[in-house]
């Protein structure tokens, strides 16, 4: 499955056909998923981020690459969608391994949710910067209920309704202060790609 992805790929390549570039995506994850199959700890019901994360990540590169073949409301859905699957494989391991559980799946959400919001950023993306903060907040509310499950004290929401109330009060401080700049600066965003 690898050697006929590969191969479709460079020829794809060399054609510049799409359906040739698909074809090798469809055909490299396939030999990943038969790869995860040969273990029994890498089933999709445990991890199904391993699983739907490559496929979602390899069509956002082809759209990326291929973004002038199809029109701009084509890529715009592809990317929501890939991105859409990354985001909601990795908050549902984060319901598998039960909420308030275990640190590790909020932590793995909340990097990709970082990295989203860079890409965002740094490619000028509405819908990384948007879903990537919205999983954010979910990481760290997730993050939230393992500490208070840990210390056992109502303290944890205590000290996170503060903060998130002081990071209010600063949002609005900023938009009523600045708000030239930071209307501006919506503005530019809106003006990014979907």
């Amino acid at each position: 499955l690898l050697t006929i992805g590969v191969l479709h790929l460079v020829t794809g390549a060399i054609r510049g056909s799409l359906v040739l570039g698909l074809s090798s995506i469809v055909f490299g994850n396939l030999a990943l998923w038969t790869l995860y199959g040969h273990y029994e700890s890498f089933q999709f019901t445990r991890h199904p981020q391993l699983w739907l994360i490559p496929p979602a990540i390899s069509v956002l590169v082809a759209i990326q690459l291929n973004r002038t073949l199809l029109t701009p409301t084509q890529v715009s859905f592809t990317r929501m969608a890939c991105v859409a699957v990354i985001y909601v494989s990795s908050t549902s391991e984060v319901f598998l391994s039960g909420i308030g559980n275990e640190l590790r799946s909020p932590m793995v959400l909340a990097v990709l949710s970082v990295i989203g919001v860079l890409l965002g950023i740094a490619m000028r993306i509405r819908i990384f910067l948007y879903l990537g903060s919205s999983f954010l907040f979910v990481s760290v509310l997730t993050m939230v209920m393992v500490a208070h499950r840990q210390t056992g004290g109502d303290w944890v929401w205590w000290v996170f309704g503060i903060c998130l109330g002081l990071a209010i009060l600063t949002l609005f401080a900023l938009f009523e202060k600045k708000r030239d700049e930071m209307t501006a600066w919506i503005t530019r965003i809106r003006n990014w790609e979907g």
